[in-house]
Order: C-alpha cells, then structure tokens, then sequence
C-alpha cells in the first residue's frame, strides 16, 4: 500500500503536464506465434476504441516468469485517457473473440511513463530490450541521471539506443521502477552493454546504479503492432 501510495503522490505532484501512461497485459500461452498473428490484425481496432496511441507485444527472450509469456502494452497520452479506456465495449471484445490461441491473462496493470523514450516508434519496428524493476528512494533525482545516461549515450555514437523509465501504478511491481534501454537488434544493445565500462560511461552509470537496487531484469524481443499517425 506505501509503494501505491508513492506512486500515485509522485505522478500527482511532479508535473502539471500529462502523464503518459501504458496498459500492460500479462498474457500465459504456448502459441505466442498465433497470438502475436491475432494482435497485428486486432490492434489498430482495439487502440483506436480505447484512445490507445500505440499498440506492442514483447515476449521474453531471458528473465520472463514463465517461458509462455506474452506481454502485450497499450501507450496512452495521460493518464486520464488510459483510466478512461473502457475494455469492455463490443469493439474491443468482438476483436477479442476472434483471437483462437489458447491463453491466460494473469495481469493487468496501469503504469504511468515518468521518462518516455525520445522518439515513439512506427508500425512494424521492432527492437530488443533490456529491461528491469528497481527501488529508487528518490524517482526524481534517479531520473535525473538515467537522462544524463541517455545524453551520455548520445554524444558517444549510440544516438539510436533509446532509455524509457515507468513507474506501475497496481500490481505486484507497484512503487517500482520499470526501466528500459532499447536498441534495433541484439548485437547493437550488446554494443551498448560493452560500452558501459567505457570512460565515458562508467562514471554516470555508476552514479546511477548507486541510486538504486535491482528487483528483477528481463531480455526482451518486442514490436510496434500499431501506431497512431
């Protein structure tokens, strides 16, 4: 109950913009493939009724719970047109109906994206992630030098990694931070891992790494499904 507390007083009070927020589904099958086939020709349908921005699938390549995982997420421009997207309208459960792969959805949570990504990505883009919760006791200055990371990044030939920080606002995670770092393929995030004992980068990341503690991490293939122009 603190960390939802947290989590909610932190997105209240840091900014009076909008929050960007993301709807993540756990999904549990052994036929990712169809369910990932059922998705591209579902998600545009399902985004468009809930107000969803951008519409992806990630399935674990390491880390995952379970080897049959699916988790599928839902981007929206605040906060308040996620809690107002309604997943229970005919659009969205005749899509639903449609999809024949044999599945479980062991969660649903709301996340609110406290550091977005610098450019959102396009339909069809896909990427490999790496990915982890962690405790931060102070999000804003944690924040702070995961940007200074990415700017790091940036100057030294690694314009085209990208660092993404959420927070989720229910579930088992909540009061955590989700942090991201993504790059086209697996050999260009690898080359971003190598560079973290670099000169350039291993003062800002050690900054950043004292800040706080990792819960649990994940690798990560994922794709834009659907992506509102």
């Amino acid at each position: 109950m603190r960390k939802f507390l947290f989590t909610i007083l932190f997105c209240l009070s840091s900014s009076l913009a909008a929050t960007p927020a993301t709807y993540l589904f756990t999904i549990n099958t052994e036929q990712a493939a169809g369910y990932a086939e059922w998705l591209r020709g579902s998600a545009k349908t399902i985004a468009t009724a809930t107000g969803a921005t951008q519409a992806g699938l990630c399935l674990p390549r390491a880390g995952g719970v379970t080897a049959e995982d699916v988790y599928v997420y839902l981007n929206y421009s605040s906060m308040s047109a996620a809690m107002a997207a309604d997943f229970t309208q005919a659009k969205v459960v005749n899509e639903i109906q449609k999809n024949s792969a044999r599945r479980t959805v062991v969660a649903q949570d709301l996340w609110a994206i406290i550091k977005p990504f610098a450019t959102s990505g396009s339909t069809g883009q896909k990427s490999v992630v790496s990915g982890f919760f962690a405790k931060a006791n102070d999000v804003g200055r944690y924040v702070t030098i995961v940007k200074k990371v990415e700017a790091a990044y940036k100057k030294n030939g690694f314009g085209d990694i990208g660092i993404q920080v959420s927070m989720p606002s229910t579930g088992d995670y909540s009061g955590l931070v989700w942090v991201m770092l993504a790059a086209g393929n697996g050999s260009r995030l690898g080359e971003a891992w190598d560079a973290q004992s670099s000169r350039w980068a291993s003062p800002i990341i050690k900054r950043a790494q004292r800040l706080r503690e990792i819960d649990r991490g994940f690798l990560l293939d994922c794709e834009v499904i659907f992506a509102a122009e």
